[in-house]
């Protein structure tokens, strides 16, 4: 049986592992997905989308 010392650390660490897991090793999917291409009418375009997409052409 552990001690309850022994659960809290036992806790911790898997804590603390299922958050390593989660920023570096979770995969196919960013935590911060990049947005989309802007699309439509560029006279709509927001600055952000404009500047994305000018940086997608250079």
């Amino acid at each position: 049986m552990l001690s309850s010392k022994n659960a809290v650390l036992a806790f911790g660490g898997i804590v603390a592992l299922a958050t390593a897991f989660t920023v570096f090793g979770s995969g196919d999917q960013p935590i911060f997905p990049k947005p989309d291409d802007p699309t439509g009418d560029p006279s709509t375009w927001s600055i952000d989308q404009l500047r994305r997409w000018l940086e997608l052409v250079s």
